[in-house]
């Protein structure tokens, strides 16, 4: 019966190429878990990110057609031309105004 601590008549070299051999199938275990389980994350969020995409393009085609439209009504009082440029510069200060807030709070202002 072999006493704790003894070699059991290996050589040190060989203990440590035995370790460095476990070790590395721990290491590649280990790998394999991570890469399997990000793999299922992000199949799972495949088609979810396709539909919100495809949503986002839906909201700026109609928010296109709402400007149009804006501008269609301006341009009775104001003409068409300036009833267009009211509504578009409507749409780029209220795209300017969310990206400033969106900029505050990114740094982290209030």
């Amino acid at each position: 019966m072999e006493k704790p601590g003894e070699l059991r008549g290996e050589s040190i070299g060989a203990l440590f190429s035995r370790l460095i051999d476990r070790a590395r199938d721990v290491l590649r275990a280990e790998v394999t878990y991570y890469r399997e389980t990000a793999t299922a994350k992000v199949t799972g969020l495949v088609k979810p990110a396709v539909l919100g995409f495809v949503a986002l393009m839906f909201v700026q085609a109609s928010l296109t057609v709402l400007v149009v439209t804006i501008g269609i009504v301006l341009g009775r009082w104001l003409g068409a031309a300036a009833g267009l440029f009211a509504a578009v510069a409507a749409g780029l200060l209220i795209a300017a105004l969310l990206g400033w807030i969106a900029m505050r709070l990114a740094t982290g202002k209030k």
